[in-house]
C-alpha cells in the first residue's frame, strides 16, 4: 500500500511517475520488475529470457487489471516512471532488477461501495491460479434491467 512509504508517501509516488495523479491517488502501486540474472541464465539464452521476462511482466499486468476489475475496482498501467525513483520506492537495487512497469490500483469511481484491494486480491494474484479472475465479485453492481 502507498500508505506503507509513509508520511510523504503520495509525493514520492507521483514524483516517481513523472507527476501523474492516477500514481499518487492510488491506494496501492504494484511495481513489478525483472531480475536481471534471472533472463541471462534462461536455457533458451539471454536474448529469448529478456523477452520472456516481458511477456511475464505483461501477464502480471494484465492479472492485475482483471482481479481489480472483478473486484471493482480501478486499475491502471504506467508506463512511463522515473527508474531509479520507482525502484527505490519498492527497496529494488537497480544493479539486479529492473522496474518495467507500474500499476495503480484504487476504488473505482464507476464501482457501488469499491473496497480498497484487501488480502484476497494479493492472495490469489500470489497462488498462481490459472483462473482468469477471482470468485469474489459479489459487491459488484448488478446489471440494470
Amino acid at each position: 500500500p502507498v500508505s506503507a512509504l509513509g508520511a510523504d508517501a503520495r509525493a514520492r509516488v507521483r514524483a516517481a511517475a513523472l507527476d501523474q495523479d492516477v500514481a499518487g491517488d492510488a491506494a496501492v502501486v504494484f511495481v513489478l520488475s525483472i531480475d536481471r540474472a534471472r533472463f541471462a541464465a534462461d536455457p533458451a539464452g539471454a536474448a529469448r529470457g529478456y523477452r520472456h521476462a516481458f511477456i511475464e511482466a505483461g501477464r502480471v499486468g494484465e492479472r492485475l487489471y482483471l482481479a481489480g476489475q472483478s473486484l471493482g475496482l480501478g486499475v491502471c498501467g504506467i508506463g512511463a516512471f522515473f527508474d531509479d525513483e520507482a525502484a527505490a520506492l519498492a527497496g529494488i537495487d537497480p544493479a539486479e532488477e529492473w522496474v518495467v512497469h507500474l500499476v495503480a490500483v484504487a476504488p473505482s469511481d464507476d464501482a457501488v461501495a469499491s473496497p480498497a484491494p484487501g488480502p484476497e486480491l494479493f492472495d490469489w494474484l500470489a497462488s498462481g491460479d490459472a483462473r482468469l479472475v477471482p470468485e469474489t465479485n459479489s459487491h459488484r453492481r448488478k446489471p440494470e434491467v
